[in-house]
């Protein structure tokens, strides 16, 4: 029969396996909320660079039809930075959710090492009794006296 830390191995076993892939979950987690932020900052810094050019072709005169496209194009723009702002919102969410799931999976996980290293002590605990037990018995009895 297998001893309560051998059997608390196979469930540890499991716990490691599912820190891990809350682990590995987390890292891509991390990783499009980074690419989101990144792709907000790019597009931001483009409406910068547009707003500004269609600043200088306001000055120089440019058509009314001119001026009508640059501000549909420029509107386009804000409604894309918006859709790209709320996405990364999205993604920081996931990724806090992310998380708290991989800090609960990796406490389950320290838990379980800590209960089947409790084991494994009392167990040669009660092992190193039992040999001393036994040597005790196998003693020849001297009387005292």
């Amino acid at each position: 029969m297998k001893k309560p830390s051998q059997r608390l191995q196979t469930v540890l076993t499991l716990a490691k396996l599912k820190e891990r892939l809350a682990a590995e979950n987390l890292a891509e987690k991390i990783k499009a909320a980074n690419a989101q932020k990144q792709q907000v900052q790019q597009l931001k810094s483009f409406q910068q660079e547009y707003n500004s050019q269609f600043n200088s072709l306001g000055e120089g005169g440019a058509s009314p039809q001119q001026l009508r496209n640059f501000q549909n194009f420029f509107s386009n723009l804000e409604q894309a930075v918006d859709s790209l702002e709320r996405q990364s919102l999205v993604s920081e969410d996931q990724q806090q959710k992310a998380r708290e799931n991989w800090i609960f999976h990796y406490s389950k996980q320290k838990n379980m090492e800590g209960l089947v290293d409790r084991k494994y002590q009392f167990e040669e605990k009660e092992m190193e009794k039992m040999r001393q037990r036994e040597y005790d018995d196998r003693k020849p009895y001297k009387p005292i006296g």
